[in-house]
């Protein structure tokens, strides 16, 4: 179960199950759909890329002229998309991307990570097209989503 999938399932009134097939969903159905300049398929490209350099940062360097980045195809794609349907993986920003435009909500992050109060760390907007859309808020602590108050 993930904590974010739990947090948007209690603002929009589904289970976190029906959360995460419903994004899973969207972005398998929706990979060539531009979002904010590109293809959800190439953010979920980019993402997994992130991933793996995060997973490779205690592994031994890349020798000169290797190149640790993979280029974005449908294959990877749908790799991630299917890894994102396993109950135990975390969710993130594409998830929350595609969140906005299933559900017709912005849904905006907040942290109180690093003092201060609270403060936005990340705002995701649906299509400008859905007009009266709903604001949703997700507490983000640095490594937990929780559903919040406006």
């Amino acid at each position: 179960m993930s904590c974010l999938f739990v947090s948007i399932g209690t603002l929009v009134g589904r289970s976190h199950a029906r959360v995460r097939a419903d994004v899973c969903d969207y972005m398998q159905q929706h990979m060539t759909t531009d979002h904010m300049g590109l293809p959800f398929g190439a953010w979920m490209g980019w993402q997994q890329e992130q991933e793996q350099e995060q997973e490779q940062d205690n592994a031994p360097a890349v020798g000169e002229g290797e190149s640790n980045s993979v280029p974005w195809n449908v294959e990877r794609a749908e790799a991630y998309v299917a890894h994102m349907r396993g109950s135990n993986t975390w969710g993130g920003a594409m998830e929350i991307a595609a969140a906005t435009r299933i559900y017709a909500c912005d849904i905006i992050v907040v942290s109180e990570v690093g003092g201060g109060g609270r403060r936005v760390v990340a705002e995701f907007l649906a299509p400008p097209s859905l007009s009266s859309r709903p604001r949703l808020t997700i507490s983000w602590n640095g490594s937990h989503y929780q559903a919040a108050a406006g």
